[in-house]
């Protein structure tokens, strides 16, 4: 299997919008996927919104800072 990808950055970083092209035995099917992109305070502000307490952002696992290093964006949130 074959799996091919083409990403485009779109809305100043709001979304992303990814077209997968898979082949596998001799066929070939194409997907379109748009994600949409939040950052951490969006994601907070969001979350206090609907209720949410105590919201914090972190950068992986470990509970280390959501910064410039992160790996990934972990927020916690207590409802």
């Amino acid at each position: 299997m074959l799996i091919l990808e083409e990403s485009a950055i779109c809305d100043n970083w709001g979304t992303i919008e990814n077209r997968w092209i898979i082949i596998k035995d001799g066929r070939r099917k194409v997907l379109n996927l748009s994600h949409r992109l939040y950052s951490a305070k969006e994601l907070t502000v969001i979350m206090a919104d609907i209720g949410f307490k105590n919201i914090d952002a972190y950068g992986d696992l470990d509970g280390s800072p959501y910064d410039n290093k992160a790996k990934i964006m972990l927020v916690v949130a207590r409802k």
